[in-house]
């Protein structure tokens, strides 16, 4: 799974996590030590100005993630599922 896809169409925390996990030990490790395989001989940090590539890539994957969920429930009470309808067609008009 790539990463876009385990951050949007196919979320769940634990692939996103992951997903951001693999991405940046790709970024941060197999692209820019060159004798570690499967990459080996690739230094992009280098390739790109070792400065400009981490500044780039911190600000990137400190974007990756928009919002946190801070609640302890993930359930929906069937009784508030009338609720949660009615709402959502009130805001999709």
């Amino acid at each position: 799974m790539n990463v876009l896809d385990a951050l949007t169409v196919r979320y769940f925390i634990v692939q996103a996590r992951e997903a951001v996990f693999k991405f940046e030990w790709l970024m941060q490790v197999y692209l820019i030590i060159p004798q570690i395989a499967p990459y080996k001989g690739y230094n992009l940090a280098h390739s790109l100005g070792g400065e400009y590539y981490w500044q780039r890539l911190y600000e990137f994957c400190s974007e990756l993630v928009e919002a946190e969920f801070s609640g302890t429930d993930l359930q929906v009470n069937p009784a508030d599922e009338v609720r949660l309808d009615d709402w959502g067609v009130y805001l999709l008009g």
